[in-house]
């Protein structure tokens, strides 16, 4: 199931991403197909909302292991 901060990050709304967060979203949360923040933004190439991510240094939300695992496991 899509949440708001996942429909956030896949249509690269940053701002609303941001402002859901600092509502207290759950940024760990994934869609039916196992797809999180990282992986949605990544997917539609929202380097506005990777680089969010990259610069907010939280270790639940890594962009390089997440998208490397990501990659891995897709082998």
């Amino acid at each position: 199931m899509s949440t708001p901060l996942l429909l956030a990050a896949s249509s690269g709304a940053l701002s609303t991403l941001q402002c859901l967060i600092e509502l207290g979203a759950d940024v760990l949360r994934s869609d039916q197909l196992g797809n999180n923040v990282i992986h949605l933004a990544a997917l539609r190439c929202h380097a506005n909302v990777l680089e969010f991510f990259s610069a907010w240094q939280q270790p639940q939300v890594d962009v390089w292991l997440l998208l490397v695992g990501r990659s891995s496991s897709t082998r």
